[in-house]
């Protein structure tokens, strides 16, 4: 589990590097605003799809 874990902590800085921004910039970016707005973005998707779905076979 510790090297998966380095793994994804080389990619990081890799990344911020590329980027030219810090890894502690990098992880705000990707877990306090990318990932929750993605997780928004499908959990309201589900909801609707779900509900399409159920009118569907009520009808």
């Amino acid at each position: 589990m510790d090297s998966i874990f380095q793994f994804c902590v080389d990619i990081l800085r890799e990344t911020a590097k590329i980027m030219g921004i810090s890894y502690e910039a990098i992880n705000v970016w990707i877990f306090v605003i990318i990932h929750p707005l993605i997780t928004t973005y499908l959990f309201y998707q589900y909801k609707k799809y779900k509900r399409l779905f159920n009118e569907v076979k009520i009808s």
